[in-house]
């Protein structure tokens, strides 16, 4: 950054402007090729979707067997190259638009039944994915009238064997049969068997299956299971069989208290609670996992099981009475019932004694700017337990409002200015183990250069031709400011665009902005327009302070010209 300061050398001396530029930011979410909810193509054609956005673009697609390739420009135009039987989704770079200058387009050739479902494109550096915000989603059904029904998953034996299992639970108000179809339009019909359902409550969603009412499940005399059927071109078709199951065989939640990390010193003792909320009528199975495990005498184990009004709570307590450095380490509770683990781990670690450790984090010397809303003296602090922290500035306490101990022992300086620069000392202590640590940190506080102006020649009394002038530039910063001085020819300000915009906007309650014009030449003795002696600049001491004073003698005043002085140092540079 750098402070101007302009001269108008045909009548008068200008002032010195500042300005500042806010940019604002706003994230659109990407678009697609099509505008259409879901997507129609017929099995064995290829896919391509293409998505355009404002960052770096990702997919992910609904079958998690699928690999994935990025491909670079050149390798676009090539063959690619694939394990035999693997199957891959081709990712590439593609034009972007005005607007939305990433582009990434998805291709999978050879589309299976099982390629169904939900198509994503994302910000990939955005950590939420939220539909309509930073990410699109579109629907694609692999038309397959040989397989109009599918299965997302076929991993175990029972589905592989054509069987589901839904389960129940006691929160279920609608009951979701996946009858999943590659067939946007197929007609589907839900049986129940052995008893029949009202199949005018049940709503079809060919997205995502059959809806039933929990209450058309209960008021049934007997439901042991449900399937869909259709009819297409002539063949029937049926889905798998699933098996309704009410069940009680949830986990709804696990906690280990404390859930932060535990730190303690040789010989202390120790207790973990882990607490699952499960369902009524579940059983469940809670082991801890730990370093002393098998060779740690001193530990407790008890269980207590509680009835609360709609769930259970099921607690484990593990006691260690007197913990050693050999405890250190995870600390896991498992939660297991019938079909569903849950897991919750901390970290406990234990110290042979207490301990302080102190050292720079950015240095011994820091540098911060005048003006600066908050600045932190930071240390790296590593200790246990935690010690009491105190600041010193130039040997006396810290105790000014501007400034306060943060718990990471930082010390933070609000309202930065000149008087702030010193020795601080940051001293920490534990007074029962008589352990101390201290640290000495030099704050130099830079301040931006000002340039101060006691006379300025009248704009209506033109400077005599052929007369001799001395034009003054006093400035003041730290460290000490280097003062530079330009000419320009009087006339019209030359600006770019940009420039031109910001003079606009800027100029309300102003009378110019001639600083900002860009056609200023450096001075020297074959380039001043006018006839000039050599500059001199020096420190001085001005209204008690010492300030840097610059003076530009020019010997004959003969051409109407326009100068500016400009002071800089590394607090506020050009």
């Amino acid at each position: 950054m750098k402070t101007d300061f302009t001269f108008f050398c045909r009548t008068w001396i200008g002032i010195a402007y500042a300005s500042g530029l806010v940019i604002g930011f706003s994230m659109t979410p990407p678009i697609l090729d099509s505008s259409k909810d879901e997507i129609v193509i017929p099995v064995h054609e290829t896919l391509t979707i293409t998505c355009r956005g404002q960052r770096t673009l990702a997919w992910a697609w609904p079958d998690q067997t699928l690999v994935g390739q990025e491909l670079t420009d050149r390798q676009a135009q090539l063959p690619t190259t694939r394990v035999p039987g693997q199957r891959v989704a081709l990712v590439s770079e593609c034009p972007g638009q005005p607007g939305r200058p990433y582009c990434k387009r998805l291709a999978l050739t050879g589309a299976q039944a099982n390629d169904t479902g939900y198509y994503r494109c994302y910000y990939k550096d955005v950590k939420a994915i939220i539909v309509g915000t930073t990410a699109v989603n579109v629907y694609v059904f692999i038309r397959d009238p040989k397989q109009p029904f599918f299965r997302r998953d076929a991993k175990n034996e029972d589905i592989r064997n054509g069987l589901e299992t839904i389960l129940i639970r006691h929160s279920t108000t609608h009951v979701i049969v996946p009858c999943l179809v590659t067939v946007p339009d197929l007609n589907v019909t839900l049986y129940a068997y052995p008893s029949s359902l009202d199949n005018s409550q049940m709503k079809w969603d060919n997205k995502r299956g059959w809806s039933i009412p929990r209450q058309l499940i209960d008021s049934a005399p007997m439901i042991i299971g449900v399937l869909c059927l259709a009819t297409l071109e002539g063949e029937d078709f049926q889905s798998a069989n699933y098996l309704i199951h009410t069940t009680g065989s949830q986990v709804y939640d696990v906690k280990l208290f404390p859930e932060d990390p535990v730190e303690l010193i040789v010989g202390e003792a120790i207790t973990l609670n882990c607490t699952a909320v499960v369902e009524f009528d579940t059983g469940v199975k809670i082991q801890w996992s730990y370093p002393g495990k098998l060779t740690n005498n001193w530990v407790d184990i008890k269980t207590q099981r509680e009835a609360l009004l709609h769930v259970t709570e099921a607690v484990s307590i593990l006691t260690i009475h007197s913990v050693n450095v050999t405890d250190t380490g995870p600390y896991i509770c498992n939660v297991t019932s019938i079909d569903t683990t849950l897991t919750q781990q901390t970290q406990v670690i234990v110290y042979e004694k207490p301990f302080i450790s102190l050292s720079y984090r950015n240095g011994a010397v820091v540098e911060a700017t005048a003006g600066q809303k908050s600045f932190k003296l930071q240390v790296n602090v590593s200790a246990f337990p935690t010690p009491e922290t105190q600041w010193y500035k130039d040997g006396k306490l810290v105790k000014m409002k501007r400034m306060r101990t943060h718990h990471n022992h930082a010390l933070e300086i609000k309202d930065v200015c000149q008087e702030d620069s010193g020795t601080y000392t940051v001293v920490l202590k534990n007074s029962a183990a008589a352990l101390e640590k201290r640290l000495n940190i030099t704050l130099v506080v830079n301040v931006p250069p000002q340039i101060h102006e006691k006379e300025i020649a009248d704009l209506s009394s033109p400077y005599p031709s052929g007369s001799s002038q001395t034009l003054t530039c006093t400035t003041f910063g730290l460290p000490a400011p280097n003062v530079t001085w330009q000419w320009r020819a009087w006339g019209p300000c030359v600006l770019n665009s940009t420039q031109n915009r910001l003079v606009r906007r800027e100029r309300k309650g102003r009378s110019d902005r001639i600083s900002d014009c860009q056609d200023w030449q450096d001075i020297s003795s074959e380039n001043a327009a006018n006839e000039i002696e050599p500059i001199e600049t020096s420190a001085q001491v001005v209204d008690g302070r010492q300030k840097i004073v610059s003076q530009l003698k020019i010997s004959n005043a003969s051409v109407s010209v326009m100068y500016k002085c400009s002071a800089e140092n590394k607090a506020w540079q050009r």
